[in-house]
């Protein structure tokens, strides 16, 4: 992709197998706290066409490609209400306000319940 001039990172690796892949994903775990950046995973490809070949494809994506997903972050606080909301259906759905807490850089202050 740096050869076409596309801005790319240099954090990719190639893995001889399953157990480096996942050592690869574990320390991208420990690392995400300190980017400048949010990032929720790491995306895993085959790297063999003839193996991606087999593997083929669904409707709406390769098997030979995965997003491995973080757990997602959590933080505590404190429900000051609950609100109907109606919504443009007159679907009636339940609304937490709360405490204004952060979570990934984002401040919280609502949330379906």
């Amino acid at each position: 992709m740096k050869q076409l001039r596309f801005r790319a990172s240099d954090d990719w690796k190639l893995c001889p197998g399953i157990e480096a892949v996942i050592a690869y994903c574990e320390d991208w775990d420990a690392k995400r706290e300190k980017l400048a950046y949010e990032i929720d995973g790491v995306v895993v490809k085959v790297n063999s066409i003839p193996i991606q070949n087999e593997l083929g494809y669904t409707s709406k994506a390769p098997r030979w490609a995965i997003a491995y997903k973080y757990p997602a972050r959590q933080e505590t606080t404190v429900v000051n209400d609950i609100i109907v909301q109606v919504g443009r259906t007159g679907a009636l759905t339940p609304v937490a306000v709360l405490e204004p807490v952060q979570v990934g850089g984002v401040t919280v202050s609502r949330s379906t319940l």
